[in-house]
């Protein structure tokens, strides 16, 4: 019973750090194509939002996995940054899934066919890609923060 109170704080804690990027996006997805209906009117925007998905989802995963230490032991940074990659993949595949299952059982349009399911995988990776080697880029050339102070531990 300790472990999952343990493994419950760990993870509100980190949805309060970092919970807000992926919530923010899908409340913009919602009001974009609910209220507006901005999807059809601008082509560009589904790409755009698959990206900037991909990196709030690293953005909330990194941080979640960068606190991991006390709750399930230290991960070193290429095993991290490997399992946020591939989180991402699978939450896009999953968000995949879901536009098609909306699409065959309620009638909407959220796919446009196997180029658009392609392009939105290709997109939400690139997105999570961007994010992470900015975040790379950032411990290595960063004296401050606590990224660059995560990078010089696993230096030790």
């Amino acid at each position: 019973m300790k472990n999952r109170q343990a493994l419950a704080r760990w993870v509100l804690a980190a949805l309060r750090r970092a919970g807000w990027a992926p919530a923010g996006l899908f409340g913009f997805y919602l009001i974009a194509s609910l209220v507006f209906n901005a999807y059809p009117l601008y082509w560009w925007l589904d790409s755009a939002t698959h990206f900037s998905g991909g990196a709030a989802l690293s953005y909330f995963l990194l941080d979640l996995f960068d606190s991991a230490d006390d709750v399930i032991g230290h991960i070193p940074r290429p095993i991290r940054m490997t399992l946020v990659f591939s989180c991402v993949g699978l939450a896009a595949i999953c968000w995949e899934f879901y536009e098609f299952l909306s699409d065959y059982f309620f009638g909407t349009t959220m796919q446009w066919g196997l180029a658009d399911t392609m392009s939105d995988l290709f997109f939400g990776l690139l997105g999570s890609a961007a994010f992470l080697v900015q975040q790379r880029l950032r411990g290595v050339f960063s004296r401050f923060g606590k990224r660059a102070d995560a990078s010089k531990r696993e230096a030790r």
